[in-house]
């Protein structure tokens, strides 16, 4: 289980819509390609960020879905490709590396996880 976060959230909180209560959980859907989507619960998440590939910094001896580490606020966050993680295409493979890619953060223990994604898409209930 992943803890809360100790700092502000800044994933944009929209209103509720009509019909919708306010206990009822949150969660972030996002595009993996190749038709797959997932969703995320909001209270997991810390932020949306965009990070170039270029930026990331490739280690060694790592698992194909571990792209790298990323300096995020003065955090190591590591950069994983979740579609290669699934067995699904990798965001590398069609992804020019100066280009910026969605990547979802989120706390794991002492650990911050940059969760890449094809797209981010909206917030549902």
């Amino acid at each position: 289980m992943f803890s809360a976060p100790s700092r502000p959230s800044l994933v944009p909180q929209p209103q509720l819509s009509p019909g919708s209560e306010a206990g009822q959980k949150r969660f972030l859907r996002f595009a993996l390609g190749s038709g797959w989507v997932g969703i995320l619960a909001l209270e997991q998440l810390q932020e949306v960020i965009q990070v170039r590939l270029e930026e990331v910094l490739p280690l060694p001896a790592v698992e194909p879905w571990v792209l790298g580490v990323h300096s995020w606020r003065g955090d190591i966050v590591w950069i994983l490709d979740l579609g290669t993680l699934l067995g699904l295409e990798s965001l590398t493979e069609f992804t020019d590396p100066h280009a910026r890619v969605s990547a979802m953060v989120i706390p794991s223990g002492e650990q911050m996880l940059g969760v890449v994604v094809r797209r981010v898409e909206t917030i549902v209930t």
